[in-house]
């Protein structure tokens, strides 16, 4: 008999419905809300456009609630429960997320199946849209056409996430990763009701589905009534592409651009090249902390308060891609100091000049955020989902030992791996100089 000690519970409970799609569950008693959601998986491409498109048409109106309106009343019949559509990228996937919030049977007079109710509507909702001879209906293609517009325009006017778009379609050129979750804008005028429909139609049967429930439920209970409603036949679950993290950097990029803007955008798009199931995962979450990612990084304390390069600064991750981001907002004329400076910061890193009092405020914030977690069971929810993706599920109690077992000599490794591949500056147009705040 092994004498290792019970591997702790993952977050959420796995139940394959009759029809193939996986349900995860996590019980809770926190809240009384009870939260829904249904992902659709499909690979970014060609037809990102037309795929985000659909979420948005769907809730407009399914069988029973025909319309937006007639969705409304339902909802508020549901004691006030709320539904919201969105688009998701995740690594080089295009996510349909379909959200539900209601309320729990037992806050109830007499313990209504109101979650079961939840659960029909959205089956309804994604399964059994509103259609005329085989299309959706032409009106509310041409309305959700002009807000999608609206929302792809949007990102231009959004100067600084603008230029994280651009720095990775410059640094992605020959990847999915490349593309706006949510399309062109010169493919909207393409897309017909019929087309559309037919799009849904090849989604619902092939796209790789999960469903998500967060929540006071059981999960015995829940499954057989999400079984009961999510009956629909499929055909063979599609394989998607693998996200491929490994890309070698041929060359350094330097894109140079111009805008009406006022201060300079300055993005620097980093390879990791460790994925999540690489031993260095953890060590590559400090790193990111230490450079951008909290209040005390460097980007902040060296690069903005001591060096007065920036008005804003930080790095992200995006960690099934394997990609770190570097953003600040600077002058223009600081474009050459800047990125000098967010390299030397990596260079120090990669050689191991880190001070115990760093790693003490990094491994603070982490276990922080991981405890803060229960208290958004949307964020668990995500969490989650990116963690199945990347191959690496985890408890919090795994998360916080990862976290709290990582060495400065672990953070130089991964810090040593990175490749810098791409420098983007947006900046005013004429080359305009400004002044930075100190």
């Amino acid at each position: 008999m092994s004498d290792a000690p019970p591997r702790p519970s993952p977050l959420f409970e796995r139940i394959d419905l009759p029809n193939g799609i996986p349900l995860f569950v996590r019980p809770s008693r926190r809240f009384k809300t009870v939260v829904i959601k249904l992902h659709l998986h499909h690979a970014l491409g060609d037809d990102a456009t037309e795929t985000a498109l659909v979420p948005f048409v769907l809730r407009r109106g399914c069988r029973r609630q025909p319309s937006f309106r007639r969705i409304v009343q339902f909802l508020e019949g549901l004691y006030g429960a709320s539904l919201s559509v969105d688009v998701l990228k995740l690594g080089e996937r295009q996510i349909l997320s379909f959200r539900l919030d209601v309320l729990g049977d037992r806050y109830l007079p007499r313990r209504e199946r109101n979650v079961a109710r939840a659960l029909a509507f959205l089956e309804r909702l994604v399964a059994h849209p509103v259609r005329a001879h085989g299309a959706f209906p032409a009106v509310a293609v041409a309305r959700e056409q002009e807000n999608l517009r609206r929302i792809i325009a949007s990102l231009y006017d959004d100067k600084a996430e603008y230029a994280a778009q651009r720095c990775r379609e410059v640094m992605c050129a020959e990847e999915p990763f490349r593309l706006y979750e949510y399309g062109r804008l010169e493919r909207i005028a393409a897309i017909t009701p019929a087309g559309l429909a037919a799009h849904h139609r090849r989604l619902l049967a092939e796209a790789p589905l999960d469903l998500y429930v967060s929540g006071d439920v059981n999960p015995a209970r829940l499954a057989r009534a999400a079984g009961e409603v999510f009956d629909f036949k499929r055909r063979a679950t599609a394989t998607l592409p693998a996200t491929s993290p490994d890309r070698p950097v041929e060359r350094e990029r330097t894109v140079i651009e111009e805008s009406d803007v006022e201060q300079g955008k300055l993005v620097m798009g980093y390879r990791t090249y460790t994925p999540a199931a690489h031993p260095d995962y953890y060590p590559l979450l400090f790193l990111n902390g230490l450079l951008g990612g909290f209040a005390h990084s460097r980007l902040f304390r060296v690069f903005r308060e001591q060096e007065g390069l920036a008005y804003s600064a930080g790095s992200a991750l995006e960690r099934t891609k394997g990609l770190l981001e570097v953003e600040a907002g600077i002058a223009p004329a600081d474009f050459e100091r800047a990125a000098a400076s967010v390299r030397r910061q990596v260079e120090e890193l990669a050689a191991g000049r880190i001070d115990d009092q760093e790693m003490a405020w990094s491994l603070s914030a982490f276990e922080d955020a991981i405890r803060g977690m229960p208290d958004s069971p949307a964020g668990e929810i995500a969490v989650h989902v990116e963690q199945r993706l990347a191959g690496r599920e985890e408890s919090y109690e795994e998360s916080l030992a990862r976290a709290r077992a990582v060495t400065k000599e672990e953070v130089a490794r991964a810090a040593g791996r990175l490749r810098l591949d791409t420098v983007y500056f947006l900046r005013p147009r004429g080359g305009g100089r400004g002044s930075t705040r100190g």
